[in-house]
C-alpha cells in the first residue's frame, strides 16, 4: 500500500538570502532537512487528505530542566 503523503510537498520560501520550508504550525521558516521534509509532508497530508485542523497539531516541544 502506497502512503497518501507522497504527493504532497513543503512550501518553500526564501528566508535570509536561502531556500528554507515553511512550518504552517509554527509559522516559521525551518532548515531544508531530510526530517523536515518528512514531517511537513505528514502534516500536509493530515490537513489536506484527511481534514485534520491545523490546531489540533502540535510540533516537537523542548523538555524543561530538572
Amino acid at each position: 500500500m502506497k502512503s497518501g503523503a507522497i504527493n504532497h510537498f513543503p512550501q518553500v520560501v526564501i528566508h535570509r538570502g536561502r531556500r528554507a520550508l515553511w512550518n504552517p504550525i509554527s509559522r516559521q521558516p525551518l532548515v531544508n532537512r531530510p526530517e523536515e521534509r518528512v514531517r511537513l509532508r505528514f502534516i500536509d497530508f493530515l490537513t489536506l487528505d484527511c481534514r485534520w485542523p491545523l490546531s489540533r497539531i502540535s510540533i516537537e516541544q523542548p523538555l524543561g530542566q530538572a
